[in-house]
This record gives C-alpha cells, sequence and structure tokens, in this order.
C-alpha cells in the first residue's frame, strides 16, 4: 500500500520478524502463515543477484519467479532487510564515549551494535568535554565495520600576569608555573585559579574556559604587612611597581636616604618585620649585604 515498513505499528512490526523465522523451517500453510518456502527463494535472490535497493530486489525476483508468486509484501521486505543488516564496532580514545547513529543513541563505544539497516547512516562519537567524531559511513550486506577515533577534547588558553611578577599559578590546585605565562590546552568550563608571591595576598578566583580563545587575567597582589621602618613615618613604597619596595623611608621619592635606612635595618630588624620577597633585592629570598648593595647599584644606575 506505499507504506514505508518503518512506520508500521509495532503489532505489525512483530509479527513480520516472527513469520520471518518462521519461514525459515516450515513448508507449508499454517494458520495465518501464507508464505511457503519464501526465505530459500528470498535467499536465492540475495547470494546471487545481490540487489541494492529493494527496487533491484522486486525486478530480479520477477524475473526469477515471476509477478504473482510474491504473496505477501511486509515479509519479504522484513527477509531483505534482515539479510542487509550490518554490524559496527567503534573503539575510542578516550573510552565509553556515546555511540548515535542518525541522531539516535545506539550505546557505548567499545560495544558492538549490531542489526544496522543496510545503506548510509550518520555515525556520530560523542563524550562531554570533547568535539564530536562524525562520519557517513554505508553498511552493505554482512558489513562489519571497525572503527577506532581519537576524540580531541574542547580547550582553550589562558595568559596570567600580575604585579609583581614572579608570581605562582596553580589551576584547580596543580602549580603551572610563575607569571608571566601562558597556559593552552585547558578544558573548557571553570577552573578554580590561585596566584600567589611570599609577602603579598593569595589572589584566587573563578577562571571561565572558553573553547578557541585566550582567557586574559591581570592581577595586582596586595602586600602583606609592609610597615614603616624605625625612625619613619610611612610605609615604604614600591615606586616602579616591581614589587620591591625600593622607597623605604615612603617619602616618595628614591633617595641615598632609602639606602642609608636600609643599612641601618637590613640585619634584624627587616627579616623580624617586614615581608622579605619586599626588600629581596638581589633575588635570593633571604635579607642580607647583598640587598643592601643591590639597592644602591639600582640607585646609582
Amino acid at each position: 500500500d506505499g507504506v514505508d515498513p518503518g512506520l508500521w505499528d509495532g503489532n505489525i512490526t512483530e509479527g513480520c520478524v516472527a513469520s520471518v523465522l518462521w519461514d525459515i523451517f516450515d513448508s507449508g500453510f499454517d494458520n495465518d502463515d501464507n508464505i511457503d518456502n519464501q526465505f530459500n527463494k528470498t535467499w536465492k535472490i540475495m547470494t546471487e543477484y545481490n540487489p541494492d535497493d529493494i527496487d533491484q530486489f522486486y525486478s530480479y525476483w520477477e524475473l526469477e519467479y515471476g509477478d504473482g508468486d510474491i504473496v505477501d509484501l511486509s515479509e519479504i521486505y522484513c527477509h531483505y532487510m534482515i539479510y542487509k543488516a550490518g554490524l559496527i564496532f567503534i573503539q575510542s580514545t578516550p573510552s565509553s564515549a556515546d555511540i548515535y547513529l542518525d541522531g539516535v543513541y545506539e550505546g557505548k563505544t567499545g560495544i558492538p551494535i549490531i542489526n544496522i539497516p543496510a545503506g548510509y547512516h550518520l555515525l556520530e562519537v560523542k563524550l562531554d568535554g570533547y568535539s564530536t567524531y562524525s562520519e557517513i559511513i554505508d553498511i552493505n550486506t554482512d558489513d562489519e565495520l571497525d572503527r577506532t577515533v581519537s576524540l580531541l577534547p574542547l580547550t582553550g588558553s589562558v595568559s596570567i600576569t600580575s604585579n609583581p611578577t614572579g608570581a605562582s599559578v596553580s589551576i584547580d590546585g596543580v602549580d603551572r608555573g610563575v607569571t608571566p605565562l601562558t597556559i593552552s590546552g585547558i578544558s573548557e568550563g571553570t577552573h578554580s585559579l590561585s596566584i600567589s608571591k611570599s609577602g603579598y595576598e593569595e589572589h584566587t578566583e573563578i577562571l571561565t574556559v572558553v573553547v578557541g580563545q585566550t582567557t586574559e587575567v591581570n592581577v595586582s597582589l596586595t602586600v602583606v604587612g609592609v610597615i614603616p621602618f624605625p625612625g619613619t613615618t610611612s610605609p615604604p613604597l614600591d615606586l616602579d611597581q616591581d614589587g620591591l619596595y625600593e622607597d623605604v623611608n615612603g617619602d616618595g621619592v628614591f633617595s641615598f636616604g632609602d639606602i642609608r635606612t636600609f643599612f641601618e635595618n637590613y640585619d634584624v630588624w627587616i627579616p623580624a618585620n617586614e615581608p622579605v620577597a619586599c626588600f629581596d633585592f638581589d633575588h635570593n629570598s633571604v635579607i642580607g649585604f647583598g640587598d643592601v648593595r643591590a639597592l644602591f647599584l639600582e640607585w646609582g644606575s
């Protein structure tokens, strides 16, 4: 009647399949079964003529048996589709990805999928956080399609700068280096970002990474605990924003007086009262005479 067999009601489809299975064994008419050894005839058409579609199937059937010998359209079509069904076996890296055929979920990678109707199908392999793999596949008679696909992670990049530089960066609790730095290959979505440096308050924020884009982060760290030196009234200042407080007197000018004040306090008072990182002019993580010399050379340059 011209109705696509795929649109038949479930009871008709189930009855069709049951009739096909029964026809493999029976050799006569039984109750509602009016097909007599049609499976053998179908097998002959499929193996000797190998039709590409249902129209060719009928053409070869008429050539072999004549038009009047086709008793039941639905059951013959079921013979055809069962014979033409195929199998696919898809593996993926990472594993356990979702398989879709023509937009319909079929199962996980690593598990064979059987009874795929002959013809062209849209194969898609999906996994959260990874790009979708897609391919048009062609299932032919007795096809066994094997595929191993590598799913590419959906990632973006982050560019991080800080004032002062040299701050330690961690993302999701994993150390990634010191500022300034650019980190690529970060999965899309939200991540926990931490930027820290001795003598400064730790900076934390929730970072959002967008696929194919670079997220820029620029942070000015807040000094912890810088206080006025003995004999002064103002806290030291970082005049050139390099993280080192060369204006020891806090009067807004870098002068020889700052060197003298630093020299008078470098051995005992500074290590006990100030953040070491703010006055580590020779970059060796301790306060010593080398810092006095480095500060003097900076003033004279």
